[in-house]
């Protein structure tokens, strides 16, 4: 099999690649300083927070506050406290009373707000930035660097695992939830090595409208040249490599993308196996081929 330079230096980089492309606490202490008693301006810190008619999660939602934005508290608050998950991590918090902008007024987990106003904003940054990072966890930043801006409760160690049985040292950024990230880090220097994105439903994307879950045939579209990637069916299956002279080959040597299988082969073996596939070959086209994995890395690592 040929070499092929982009994809197979790819590989080199990320050292391992998918084989088919919850930590428990009781809130961020940051929250449970908040004196929901005191009428106050706070910030919504998840992507959407939920505003109810009573304070229970059967309650009629009145309307939904987007992330990073003011919400001013009453300062009434109810009198039992109830668990949510939010981004993997489970916060036990009351339901705190809210004026909304229109001047109605309803109950809103109090889990969910921040008195930071940065960190807010921080949380709901969801850019991937291929050769820089995905949202504010950059490549060659430290793990406390992260845990400083989003809280040390959704930041976990633990082993990043790839193709073949590999195993490599990392953390996990919001865990077991759809905003999952993978961190790799370096062995000499402890600074992160590569980014990974694998769970489907989040909200990471770049500003070419690229995220989990994107078509094959939007990647042809966009980049306005036949795409090429490794067969499916094997440990590196689905990776791009090749883009022509299309748009995005500006990805490359920055950002990493693996397509998963589709769901129903028939007539698509030539698809399968070790050996370049094309979408010179349009039998692959519109059989709901999706991007799988992302992977965001420093352009020097290659």
């Amino acid at each position: 099999m040929k070499i092929r330079v982009f994809g197979y230096l790819l590989l080199v980089v990320l050292g391992f690649a998918i084989m088919s492309c919850g930590k428990k606490n009781t809130g961020s202490n940051q929250n449970n300083q908040i004196d929901s008693t005191q009428t106050q301006e706070l910030f919504v810190w998840v992507e959407n927070a939920r505003v109810r008619k009573t304070p229970d999660l059967n309650g009629e939602v009145i309307t939904e506050i987007h992330g990073g934005e003011k919400i001013i508290l009453t300062g009434e608050q109810s009198d039992t406290k109830i668990k949510v998950k939010l981004r993997g991590v489970d916060f036990e918090d009351v339901w705190v009373k809210v004026k909304l902008s229109d001047g109605n007024e309803g109950w809103i987990f109090k889990g969910m707000l921040t008195d930071d106003e940065t960190r807010a904003k921080d949380m709901n940054d969801f850019s991937i930035a291929p050769g820089v990072g995905v949202g504010k966890v950059y490549v060659h930043k430290k793990q406390e660097d992260i845990e400083r801006i989003y809280g040390k409760e959704f930041v976990i160690p633990g082993k990043i695992y790839g193709a073949e049985g590999a195993e490599f040292p990392g953390f996990y950024v919001f865990k077991n939830s759809p905003l999952e990230l993978q961190c790799v880090i370096s062995e000499t220097d402890s600074t992160i090595d590569v980014i990974k994105i694998t769970q489907p439903g989040g909200n990471w994307i770049t500003d070419d409208g690229i995220k989990i879950g994107t078509t094959l045939d939007e990647l042809v579209k966009l980049n306005g040249q036949p795409i090429t990637f490794s067969g499916f069916g094997w440990d590196y299956g689905g990776w791009i490599y090749q883009y022509g002279s299309g748009k995005l080959s500006a990805l490359e040597g920055k950002m990493g993308i693996c397509l998963g299988e589709p769901d129903d082969l028939t007539g698509l073996e030539g698809f399968l196996g070790d050996h370049d596939c094309s979408t010179r070959d349009k039998r692959i086209l519109g059989k709901g081929v999706k991007v799988a994995e992302i992977t965001v890395y420093h352009p020097a690592e290659i």
